[in-house]
């Protein structure tokens, strides 16, 4: 059985979108000090920034916008009914 990669760049984007769901904005610094240290992955928590002209990107997407004058990343209202599309389904 062969392993599946794991795809950081999607954890990091999702996590960031679904705590942006809940909070609206976040500075880079916040985010970094936050789940930076909690993943001991500070380099993919910035890579959600870094990568945001990649097409693949939740910011070029839309789900988010990224302020470079204010250095945070706010939720827009189409990653909003993203991150609701995700959790609409009841359990069953």
């Amino acid at each position: 059985m062969t392993k599946k990669k794991f795809n950081n760049a999607y954890f990091f984007d999702t996590l960031i979108l679904m705590y942006l769901y809940k909070k609206g904005t976040v500075s880079t610094d916040e985010m970094e000090k936050m789940f930076g240290a909690k993943f001991e992955d500070e380099q993919n928590v910035n890579n959600v920034v870094s990568n945001k002209k990649n097409s693949t990107s939740f910011i070029a997407k839309g789900f988010m916008e990224y302020d470079s004058d204010a250095h945070t990343l706010s939720i827009t209202q189409k990653g909003k009914r993203r991150v609701r599309n995700w959790f609409s389904k009841r359990r069953k």
